[in-house]
Formats: C-alpha cells, structure tokens, sequence
C-alpha cells in the first residue's frame, strides 16, 4: 500500500502564483434616499398638547432631513383624538 503523508496544504499553493482578477461595474450605483414618514399623536385638543403636537412635527421633520440619506415622504398626524372620545 501507498505511504501516507500529512501536509499543510501550502505544497498545493506553491507552485502557483495568485491571481486576483478586478471585475468593474458597468454603472455606478445610484444612491437610493429611503423615504420616512412619521406619525405624531396627541390625546386632546387642549392649548398644551397642540404645542406639543406641532414639537413633535417640528422634531420629526428636522430629524428626518438631518439624516443624509433620508427623504421625508409624509408626516402622519392626529389630534385631539383618544380612545374614549373616538
């Protein structure tokens, strides 16, 4: 029977010369905004919660066109709305 010899694998890599080979792309890729929307909710009508209602639009607003590569789609909002009244 053959002898067995135990290898490292580096015999199998030595008399070959690595190759790396650059394939371009055809295009460029397009930076794509991912669009956000945002939903503010006060519980009522009050003078208080209608300043905080238009904080937390301001707030949303300013985040989302902080962000570079967002788009702000909408800004989803109610107000003086709640489960009791509804």
């Amino acid at each position: 029977m053959a002898e067995r010899r135990t290898v490292d694998g580096s015999l199998a890599l030595a008399d070959k010369q690595v190759r790396v080979i650059t394939i371009e792309a055809t295009e460029k890729p397009r930076t794509t905004r991912l669009r956000v929307a945002a939903y503010a909710l006060v519980s009522s009508s009050s003078a208080d919660q209608l300043g905080s209602f238009a904080a937390k639009n301001d707030y949303y607003q300013t985040l989302i066109r902080s962000k570079e590569n967002w788009a702000l789609a909408s800004i989803f909002a109610d107000e003086g709305i709640t489960d009791t009244s509804a």
